[in-house]
């Protein structure tokens, strides 16, 4: 890979909060500063020769911390109200374990207006909203809970929920909106479910899982809104006659373009090829044949020889398949691993009326030949097995490209791998 393509090189000055893990041990975290030959963290200066891992993005962990003003109800940067018109005051509550309690009456979100309660803080830009819906009390009557997007608090403004209906269905309500599926009542109603829900540009896509780790997407489509949204929780009681409330735990709001899958300790690069030589580089893969990988990368496409290509990451994966397999096959989002042979990528017609979708056809012993659609049953691919070169440190971009190298240098405010000045690092690990 270092042959095949240039990294952009610039002068970086690199401050800001960060890790070092010395080789002794320690884990010293705090505002990082580069010298020649030398870190420094806060007040201490460590030598290079001292440093086993250098983190100087330190991404804070997408989790909910409870409310600190006195009186607060919900943490800090939440808020909560009834959206449309609601026979019955609704509230939200969220305690010190981060879980939420909603109690609504309403109609739902669909048709003209929407009518439930809603608690909610900002997002900027694409992100993706996570919970787990622990408890529905319908004693008095069906409800719906779940995890939403919305332009405002108007009760007709465009949005989409990935929610946990009593049949036990998870939908994708939305505004503007399709065809609505027909409610049928349960005879026994659903108590708890995972729910996810991402936005991507316009498209907003509904997931629901059994473990909260492995995703199956329900819907995806094409929501309008602004930049800015509001990102949260919801909770209906169907008919406005009655009270109902609802319970999420594991709530977690992950700012950032989404995967097919998330996984909180997982390889940070999201879409990307993995080389035989163990550099990586991210991108898109947009095609394969017999011989070459069509590969995608800010705007270029570029054709990398198939034996050189070890694995294709088309979604982030868990921490135990972050390395290549021992062989040949396909990870799915439901976790299945089918070995086999990639023979094909490229576009394939859907089901309609859908266009044509990007696909994988991979052939297998047990199952023949079978097409997978890359964008809601494919996390990644195995060509090709690994073997690394030599290296003596892996530098890890801010795409999460990786590069293998022989010798990091650092200088006042910049980084030098290879003899080449790199911008955008985030993480650098003697070997």
């Amino acid at each position: 890979m270092r042959t095949a393509f240039a990294w952009i090189i610039a002068l970086a000055f690199l401050t800001g909060a960060g890790r070092v893990q010395t080789r002794d041990g320690k884990t010293i975290e705090g505002e990082i500063a580069l010298e020649e030959g030398a870190v420094r963290v806060g007040e201490v200066r460590l030598v290079w020769d001292q440093v086993r891992r250098l983190t100087l993005q330190v991404a804070p962990a997408p989790h909910i911390e409870a409310a600190t003003a006195p009186g607060a109800v919900l943490p800090d940067d939440w808020k909560s109200q009834d959206i449309g018109t609601m026979k019955f005051k609704g509230s939200a509550s969220c305690d010190a374990k981060g879980t939420f309690s909603l109690t609504a009456s309403g109609w739902g979100a669909w048709g003209a207006q929407d009518s439930f309660h809603f608690a909610w803080r900002t997002l900027d830009g694409d992100g993706q909203i996570i919970a787990h819906v622990a408890k529905l009390d319908a004693a008095h009557g069906p409800v719906v809970a779940g995890v939403m997007i919305r332009q405002s608090l108007a009760a007709d403004a465009p949005m989409a929920g990935a929610c946990l209906y009593p049949n036990g269905q998870v939908r994708l309500p939305r505004r503007p909106a399709g065809p609505l599926p027909e409610f049928k009542r349960a005879d026994e109603v659903a108590q708890q479910g995972w729910v996810r829900l991402t936005r991507r540009g316009d498209r907003l896509s509904a997931f629901r899982s059994t473990d909260g780790k492995y995703w199956q997407l329900v819907e995806s489509q094409d929501v309008p809104m602004g930049r800015n949204v509001l990102i949260g929780v919801a909770a209906w009681a169907t008919g406005n006659a009655w009270v109902g409330s609802a319970q999420f735990d594991s709530v977690r709001v992950v700012p950032g373009t989404p995967g097919l899958s998330y996984f909180p300790e997982g390889d940070s690069l999201a879409w990307g090829v993995v080389m035989r030589d163990g550099n990586a580089l991210a991108g898109h893969v947009v095609g394969l044949d017999e011989a070459n990988v069509r590969f995608e990368r800010e705007g270029k496409e570029t054709t990398l020889p198939l034996e050189q290509v070890a694995r294709l990451i088309f979604s982030p994966l868990p921490p135990e398949n972050s390395a290549p397999a021992d062989h040949r096959g396909i990870l799915l989002t439901n976790g299945d691993f089918i070995e086999g042979d990639a023979i094909r990528i490229g576009l394939l017609p859907g089901e309609w009326p859908r266009p044509p979708q990007l696909k994988a056809t991979v052939r297998s012993v047990l199952f023949g030949a079978r097409n997978f659609e890359i964008a809601k049953d494919v996390m990644s691919v195995d060509l090709n097995p690994v073997t690394l070169t030599p290296a003596a440190y892996e530098v890890r971009m801010g795409d999460g490209s990786l590069s293998r190298a022989k010798a990091v240098t650092l200088h006042k405010g910049a980084i030098e791998v290879d003899g080449k000045v790199m911008a955008d690092i985030v993480e650098i690990c003697k070997i």
